[in-house]
């Protein structure tokens, strides 16, 4: 979230302000009764900033109905996103056309994708080159056939609709066979010896990846290419690190002349971000050739490697290329990225890219992809499109004992690009600019510079074994060392060490737990309450489009919401947004069997301006609906004079926090000792009654004992 202290009212507007320590009364109104009005001034935000409130043909006063900024929900604009409900029909941010998929099944209406043929000559030949340039350059589209709907004796050597032949010299033509009588199949996975075999390059880190997948061998082989001196990576099944993906790093040793390949589950920190290294994986890949090269274009060193490992996983976090009904898998999500060192840290280039296998011997078939979003969210010029499907949880109705949530029920946005409207997606790290191309860059104006102050607490150590009289800190210890009276130090310290009790220690390791509402998402939008109407600056009334939910129809709340008072117009109307979700906290750890969990301290991720509350609740037999946590929202009142830090409209979310058994005396209760797997539900509340919020977050992050 963006704080914005640019646009208020005794803000940091320049670097000598924050030196300032003056006193900014709250604004008062005639009466002397405290009030939001003009305590904000608002910057610029894009039209589909608040859900369209922000448009300037609506001409809402913005600094009269909030006090906080609207690019703190990180909108979608018309640089890269913005929906057509808000920027027009012609908008190239968006686009809500089908896209296309190479299939491993006979025809491409088998299976359960519900996938579909491609219906014109155009679409065939534009996405079969779209999926080759996406190939090595030595993959061309040599000639481009169209079969007439009465030729039979043409159509009969090609399957039905849009299809691929590899030629011996790489060379691809590309049919589109209108003779729907065609008995021919596609390279399909019920031959006795399929092949398919496929490249794809990355042109911002300069990896570039080739695959074979055969089932005669069981085997995929990999031709893997990248930097020389820095480390290197492959994700499989993916485009973002919150889909948690298994990976192949390449990890230079200490000369550079050799590499030690990782397998790696990335993405495993437990965060809405998930942007981290995550867990190594057992090892399954084979090096078969490890060789350094000189980029013939580049003049630059590169490491290709060749490896191999069998097409099914070992686990279940090792990606296969075959499914469980034995299809082979021919379309993948792919990601690299590189690193600055030789040590795998965090990278500095990443890409995303689609690997698609073409089949060795027979016709590929090419169409309407069925699993898909339908859609996109784009640059302004339509290109750089992410196409993607949210690991949106299934409804918990007929769900309960496995993860469910409420988004893919409530049709949630963020679930599929085609609706996507605002939040991580839309804010693409740095750089980034949350507002449309008419309006100025924060670039022309001086940069704000923050000062951060942290403070740590924190005790010293006791592993029990240190009795009262003898107990002294490592800094006591160290003082007398810097004063040279090391021997009274070392005889202290040599006592600490000989004595030993069955006191229990000072502190415990606390283990995380995190889990998402808003599962699998990392985030999700709460949409206004109600399709109002508004006057445009020329006095034309008209319904105000909801992003996300086109055409919704006036004075029918909006999924999640439900409302009391006389709505959506009657001054007692108010609306509260709800979703929720089930999961079990583990039954295992990594040395064995879980001997339950016993939380002490949780805290729910909920955003201002909206956020109400969050609950956590226990549902395993006999305990449904027995609460262990409610967290409420507290906002600031903006309460200056007393409290310079009680700024207007921020928020604040008191934690839940429990006790260990005899520590009562702190002031809290004992934490429950919850059984292995027990299954909880978290329940999210968000004001929506006149406002929408993008990018919402209701995950849980909480810590225990296992004891």
């Amino acid at each position: 979230m963006q704080i914005d202290t640019r646009n208020r009212k005794c803000g940091i507007k320049l670097p000598q302000d924050i030196l300032n320590s003056k006193e900014c009364p709250y604004p008062k109104t005639n009466d002397g009764a405290k009030t939001d009005l003009k305590w904000y001034y608002p910057g610029p935000e894009p039209k589909q900033a608040r859900y369209g409130l922000a448009n300037p043909e609506y001409g809402f006063d913005l600094a009269s109905i909030s006090n906080y900024s609207g690019l703190l929900e990180c909108p979608c604009t018309d640089r890269f996103g913005g929906d057509p409900v808000i920027y027009g029909k012609e908008t190239l941010t968006k686009t809500l056309a089908d896209s296309y998929t190479v299939v491993s099944s006979s025809k491409c209406t088998d299976g359960k994708a519900n996938n579909a043929l491609i219906e014109t000559p155009y679409t065939c030949f534009r996405s079969a080159a779209d999926m080759v340039s996406r190939m090595d350059y030595k993959f061309k589209v040599e000639k481009n056939l169209t079969i007439s709907a009465a030729d039979g004796t043409i159509g009969n050597q090609f399957p039905p609709g849009c299809s691929l032949d590899v030629k011996p010299n790489n060379g691809i033509q590309v049919t589109y066979n209108k003779f729907s009588k065609s008995k021919v199949k596609c390279a399909n996975s019920d031959s006795a010896s399929w092949e398919f075999y496929g490249q794809v390059d990355f042109p911002v880190t300069g990896v570039k990846a080739f695959l074979t997948i055969a089932k005669s061998s069981g085997l995929v082989k990999i031709r893997l290419s990248g930097p020389k001196d820095v480390w290197f990576g492959l994700a499989f099944n993916a485009h973002y690190m919150n889909d948690k993906p298994y990976s192949i790093l390449v990890l230079p040793d200490q000369d550079t002349s050799t590499a030690t390949v990782v397998e790696q589950k990335l993405g495993t920190c437990g965060d809405e971000a998930s942007h981290c290294g995550g867990d190594r994986l057992q090892a399954s890949v084979k090096v078969i050739q490890d060789k350094i090269e000189t980029d013939p274009v580049t003049g630059k060193q590169i490491r290709t490697l060749q490896l191999e490992r069998n097409l099914i996983g070992i686990s279940k976090d090792h990606f296969s290329f075959i499914t469980q009904d034995s299809q082979a898998v021919v379309n993948i999500p792919m990601m690299s990225a590189i690193g600055k060192s030789r040590e795998f840290a965090h990278h500095s280039r990443h890409n995303k890219g689609i690997l698609s296998l073409v089949s060795i011997s027979d016709s590929t078939c090419l169409c309407i992809d069925g699993t898909s979003s339908n859609g996109g969210i784009c640059d302004s010029k339509g290109q750089g499109c992410e196409r993607f499907i949210q690991q949106c949880a299934k409804p918990c109705m007929g769900n309960f004992g496995q993860r469910c949530g409420s988004l893919v029920e409530q049709s949630n946005p963020v679930c599929v690009a085609r609706s996507y409207s605002g939040g991580q997606k839309c804010c693409r790290g740095n750089g980034t600019i949350l507002l449309d191309w008419h309006q100025d860059s924060p670039a022309q104006k001086e940069l704000l510079r923050y000062h951060m102050k942290f403070r740590f607490y924190f005790q010293e150590y006791n592993d029990g074994s240190i009795p009262s009289s003898l107990q002294t800190t490592t800094l006591e210890a160290a003082d007398k060392i810097r004063q040279r009276r090391t021997d009274i130090a070392t005889t202290e310290i040599s006592q600490l060490l000989r004595y030993n009790s069955d006191n229990g220690p000072s502190h415990y390791n606390l283990n995380r737990y995190y889990y998402q509402t808003e599962a699998d998402a990392s985030e999700y939008d709460v949409p206004p309450a109600f399709a109002r109407r508004a006057k445009s600056k020329l006095g034309k009334e008209i319904v105000l489009p909801i992003p996300g939910y086109p055409g919704w129809p006036e004075n029918k709340p909006t999924p999640g919401t439900s409302c009391t008072g006389r709505c959506p117009d009657g001054p007692d109307c108010e609306c509260v947004h709800e979703i929720r979700a089930r999961f079990h906290l583990p039954a295992k750890r990594n040395d064995g069997d879980s001997k339950g969990i016993r939380l002490l301290w949780a805290n729910g991720h909920c955003h201002a301006p909206t956020c109400l509350d969050l609950e956590l609740y226990r549902m395993d037999p006999g305990h449904e609906m027995e609460l262990l946590c409610r967290q409420v929202a507290v906002y600031g009142q903006g309460n200056l004079t007393h409290d310079r830090f009680d700024d207007a409209g921020y928020i604040y979310i008191p934690p839940c926090l429990w006790s260990l058994p005899g520590e009562e005396k702190e002031g809290l209760q004992v934490g429950i000792l919850l059984p292995a797997g027990a299954e909880l539900l978290s329940v999210k509340r968000n004001r929506n009654t006149y406002f929408g919020h993008y990018g919402e977050m209701a995950s849980w992050q909480m810590r225990g004992v296992e004891f």
